[in-house]
């Protein structure tokens, strides 16, 4: 029995010493069964996208910039053809990232020298793109004309991964011409754009940084449409075996080129405004008072445009950008500047609202007195206008007048009346802007350490001086307005956007702010007010006369600065009928004499220019 039992545990045994290995061995091959299911019917699709990826190299394709023109079609951009030399890394690289940089320097220093041409690539430049954006290419040379780029090929031809792309330089083909309102645009940051990872090799677009080129860049602003950027295109490339050299163009999606951007502003307009301020600081803007279209913004300084083309230098840039004299500004948009006496029509608006009796006369004696202060006002030399009424008070812009009624009507009503104006809000071009500065007492106690306004700011208020600020497009606005018979417009600087077979597919419309609360007769009494601040001998705006011209305008001068340090804001605002349309203006002048006579004869040889169109 104890045999048995021995040798039936060494047959179990026996039997174990196969079941065991057999059923590793199962598993084994049952586990390898479900793992190469996975590996080539799971994830096959993977595995074949990866290997495809090897193979296929996605280029981005930029799209053409559309264009910006004035409103009579002078081109202020332009896209010139060109080429550049790119390098490809992933199909240069070697064994070590130090002899994948030596190999990318030496086929650049050869081919740059074939051509008679330097690079700018340094061993470090080189390693940190290696490092931090190896899949992206590396710009060589640029804006290659076609006998360097002809010269550039023959010697990349049998260097792998050099490449010679075509390209377009943004170039600016009128300099200085509205420079402030088309902007600029630099070649995008590739790291930054948010289809980066669609592509293998990416072609940036050029951005707009400033003006219009900014405002329409991605989108037009008006209806969401593509701007002047388009929609990118792409390539499909095949590469060999090694992944270094292409071969074949498997597919090609052209690129949507961007929409044209018409303007509002008139060539001759801007250019006549730029003209006017060579030479001084200041501002120049013109408007349709029907519509509101902007016919001229001109500021200066300006800058040349060009210099953006293709890529400014970081020395250029930093001399625009550290200029005192501010080039780089808009004046006539951002600047922000007591205005003066040229508030006045404004205020005598209100004061006619309030019920005052245009007829009823004011004793000027040469300065009023607010708080103890006297004001003075600019007839004090010889002892002051007089008795004179409203008309007489705007024709002679007299201070007196203006500060006796402020101090009756108070502060209240004249804020009514700057509101419905536009002062205080920026106007809506949708380029960069300043709301100005919007006199009341919670101003006053931000900026004078709590103190609450009172009876002298708004005496102060009544001349244009003290805390407030305008900008020259408001006060071009608010001028029209005057001559239109009361309605403030949101001005308007885009006229339309175009496609690239010449169809409207954006048309710019009207569209009111809101209203001067007067009526018609109130604002014929400014009207021939300020008409005869032109058209008398004696007006302060006389210097403004132009031959055959109906011309209203009024003067205004503010100070600033403090002490024996005190300058002035030399403006003038004005309106006449010129060609079948009312064209309103705005000038200021830093550093000026007089409204009258630093300002007056700008707008003098404004009106005349356009009127000889």
């Amino acid at each position: 029995m104890t045999q048995d039992r021995g040798s039936e545990r060494r047959e179990e045994f026996l039997r174990m010493r196969v079941f065991i290995p057999a059923a590793v061995s199962m598993f084994a091959l049952l586990l390898l069964a479900v793992m190469l299911y996975f590996e080539q019917i799971r994830s096959g699709d993977a595995r074949q996208k990866q290997i495809s990826r090897q193979s296929i190299r996605q280029i981005r394709i930029p799209a053409r910039r559309g264009m910006i023109y004035t409103g009579d079609l002078c081109p202020l951009t332009e896209n010139r053809p060109a080429f550049e030399l790119l390098f490809y890394p992933e199909e240069m690289k070697q064994k070590k990232l130090s002899s994948s940089v030596k190999y990318i320097l030496k086929c650049a220093d050869e081919i740059s020298a074939h051509a008679g041409l330097r690079h700018d690539l340094t061993f470090k430049a080189v390693q940190k793109h290696l490092n931090m954006r190896p899949g992206l290419p590396l710009h060589v040379l640029g804006d290659l004309g076609d006998e360097n780029a002809a010269k550039i090929m023959e010697a990349a031809r049998n260097i792998p991964g050099a490449e010679v792309q075509p390209m377009e330089t943004r170039t600016y083909p009128e300099h200085r011409l509205a420079c402030h309102l088309v902007g600029y645009t630099r070649p995008g940051d590739p790291r930054q754009a948010p289809d980066r990872k669609d592509y293998t090799y990416y072609l940036p677009d050029e951005i707009g940084v400033s003006g219009v080129e900014k405002l329409c860049d991605g989108k037009n602003p008006f209806n969401g449409q593509p701007g002047l950027r388009g929609i990118p295109g792409y390539s499909l490339i095949q590469v060999d075996r090694l992944g270094f050299v292409r071969k074949k163009l498997i597919e090609r999606i052209d690129p949507v080129n961007g929409t044209h951007v018409v303007l509002t502003i008139d060539s001759t307009f801007q250019g006549t405004a730029e003209n006017l301020l060579r030479g001084r600081n200041g501002a120049v803007v013109a408007v349709d008072a029907d519509n509101g279209d902007i016919l001229a913004a001109a500021s200066s300084p300006g800058y040349d445009a060009s210099v953006f083309s293709p890529k400014i230098s970081r020395e250029k840039f930093a001399g625009l950008r550290d200029d005192p004299n501010r080039p780089l500004f808009n004046r006539a948009l951002q600047g922000v500047y007591p205005p003066g006496s040229t508030l006045k029509p404004l205020i005598a608006l209100a004061y006619l609202k309030a019920g005052i009796d245009p007829a009823k006369k004011i004793e000027c004696s040469g300065s009023s007195e607010v708080y103890g202060i006297r004001i003075r006002c600019a007839s004090h030399r010889r002892g002051g206008h007089g008795e004179l009424d409203m008309h007489d008070a705007l024709k002679y812009s007299c201070n007196v007048y203006m500060i006796e009624y402020a101090k009756e009507t108070g502060l209240e009503l004249l804020q009514e009346m700057l509101r419905a104006a536009g002062f205080g809000r920026k106007c809506g071009t949708g380029l960069a802007e300043s709301a100005g500065l919007f006199p009341s007492d919670r101003l006053k106690r931000r900026r004078r350490n709590q103190v609450p306004w009172n009876t002298y700011d708004t005496a102060l208020l009544s001349i244009g001086q003290g805390l407030i600020g305008v900008t020259p497009l408001q006060a071009a606005i608010y001028c029209a307005a005057l001559a239109n018979g009361g309605t403030v417009w949101r001005p308007n600087l885009i006229a339309r956007t175009v496609d690239t077979s010449g169809q409207d597919l954006w048309l710019r419309t009207p569209v009111v702010s809101s209203r001067l609360p007067v009526s018609q007769d109130q604002l014929k009494l400014i009207a021939d007010a300020m008409l005869d601040v032109v058209a008398s001998p004696d007006g302060s705006g006389r210097n403004a006369a132009v031959p055959g011209l109906e011309i209203r305008g009024k003067t205004g001068s503010a100070e600033y600065g403090k002490g024996g340090m005190l300058r002035i804001y030399a403006w003038f605002i004005a309106y006449a009928k010129i060609g079948g349309r009312t064209v309103a203006v705005a000038i200021v002048v830093e550093d000026g004499e007089s409204g009258g006579r630093t300002c007056a004869p700008l707008a003098a040889e404004f009106f005349s220019s356009i009127q000889e169109r």
